[in-house]
Parts: structure tokens; sequence; C-alpha cells
């Protein structure tokens, strides 16, 4: 049983990355932390250089690309999210994930929805009522209406779309590619355009520079827990089927909600757990489905 280990491992290591990508956000721009933040991982990546492919058609360079474009997308609009929110927030809210990747899926791919996915679906909207909850006010309706208002969890919603639809063209890309080819590359294209996105937005590399000076070695944290626990997730997954080792894996939001809203002394962490839980649920009814 080495890939429940495993999969608890990448769990724990993915919520610790979220708390301290949090701590740091709490004084650094998103733009600058994501460009800062790639920039480390190609460097940490820099090892898988002997199992990375070079001589690329065209089609797949593209590919690569694209899969990087919005991967980047989803990345930077999380983090501003996770700037402004709080963990014990959009950690739960991360559970949609699957669902949208069903959605995207189904559109893209083909595949089927069964009813056990669709009682998943609806055990999400439930939790994200719960979540939203404000027992101060009596109007059954306020929930819907703040997550239809809020900017913020528009913004978590287009990251899960952005990540399905960078999932969905990695799957497609791995037809032609080994994994470290398709990670090395991407990583690389997704530091690319944030250091382009960086000179657009604040006109030059200040930002970089003052995120490695002040927040370097959190960054740099952040960093290795993330390249660990995709490690530990991809081990899990070579040994065990990928419907038993993601529900493991994304113990990591309810782990991000309980130990990150504790740490962060964030209100209302109680009822924020269930409703991470009630999402979690969900979660894993659609991926057994």
């Amino acid at each position: 049983m080495n890939w429940i280990v495993f999969a608890l491992g990448a769990a724990l290591l993915s919520s610790l990355a979220a708390i301290v990508n949090k701590e740091v956000l709490f004084k650094e721009h998103s733009t600058e932390f994501s460009a800062t933040f790639a920039l480390v991982i190609v460097l940490i990546s820099l090892p898988m250089l002997p199992f990375v492919e070079f001589n690329l058609s065209l089609k797949i360079w593209f590919l690569i690309f694209s899969t990087a474009v919005f991967s980047a997308i989803g990345f930077l609009v999380i983090i501003k999210a996770l700037r402004h929110m709080d963990i014990s927030i959009v950690s739960p809210l991360r559970n949609f994930g699957p669902a949208i990747l069903l959605i995207v899926a189904f559109f893209s791919l083909g595949e089927k929805i069964d009813p056990l996915q669709i009682f998943g679906i609806l055990m999400l909207i439930f939790g994200a009522y719960v979540l939203e909850i404000d027992f101060k006010k009596h109007d059954i309706f306020e929930p819907l209406k703040h997550i239809w208002k809020s900017k913020y969890i528009h913004l978590i919603f287009i990251s899960m779309i952005s990540y399905a639809i960078s999932s969905v063209l990695g799957k497609y890309t791995l037809n032609f590619v080994n994994p470290s080819t398709l990670v090395f590359f991407e990583q690389i294209f997704v530091a690319v355009l944030f250091f382009v996105l960086l000179i657009v937005e604040f006109d030059g590399f200040h930002g970089v520079k003052h995120g490695i000076k002040k927040f370097g070695w959190l960054i740099v944290l952040a960093a290795v827990l993330t390249i660990s626990y995709r490690l530990l997730q991809a081990e899990a997954m070579s040994i065990a089927s990928v419907s038993l080792v993601i529900p493991i894996k994304r113990l990591d939001t309810l782990f991000s909600t309980l130990i990150g809203g504790k740490i962060l002394k964030e209100r209302g962490i109680k009822i924020r757990v269930l409703a991470c839980v009630i999402m979690l649920l969900g979660a894993t009814f659609i991926v057994i489905g």
C-alpha cells in the first residue's frame, strides 16, 4: 500500500505549498510572485534535462506552448484569488476542478457523464452553498448571490477551466512525447510568458529582484514543495489507478482549509471545513464515476 503513503504525502506537501504561497502573497504582487516562482521551478527542473527530447515537430512545439498558455492563465488567476481571499475559502472551491475537467472532456473528448458524477456535481454545488453561508443574514439565496457577484470566486473558476483545458491538451501531447519533455518545456514557456507579462505590466524586473531579496527562501520553499508533491503524486499514480490516487491527493484542500485557516487565524473555520468535506466527497464521486 505504498501508493497511499505517496498520495497522502503529495496532499500534505501540496497544502503546505499553498500555505507558503499565501504567506508570501500578503506582501508580494501576484504577477511578480508568479514570474519569480516560475523561474525557480525551471531551475529546480534542470535535473530532468537528460530525459528531455529536443527534436520535436512544429506541431508538438505548438501543443506544448498551448498547454503552457492555459497553465499560466490558471496559475496566475488562482494566485490573484488567493492573494485577496482566505485560503479556507479558496481551497474548498478548488474541488470543483474534477467537475470542470469532466465537462471540458465531455465536449472535447466525448467522455460520458454517469449518474454518480452528476450526484458529485450536485454535492459540489451544495458544498459551495454551505461555504458561503452567512448566519447573520436570513436570505437563503445570499450564498448564491455572493458566488455570482464575487470577482475572485470567478477567478477561481477561470483558473479551473484553464487548468482543465491544459490537462486535456497535455494528455493529448503525451501521445507524442514523454512526461519529462512536456513538463520541462511547459515550465520554460510558462516562465517566459510571466516575464513578458511582468515587463508589460511593470516595465522591468524590479519586482523579481524585490521578490527574491525579500521572499526568496519562501518562494524556493514553495517551489520545492510543489515539485516534491508532483513527484509523489506521479509515483502514486504509477502504482495505483488515478481513481484511487486523486481522491486522496485532493485531501490537500482539506489540509489547506484546516491547517492554513488555523495558522492564518481565519474566521469560520468549522463551517468551512464542513463545506470542504462535502465538496471533497463530491469531487471523489466524480473521479470514481
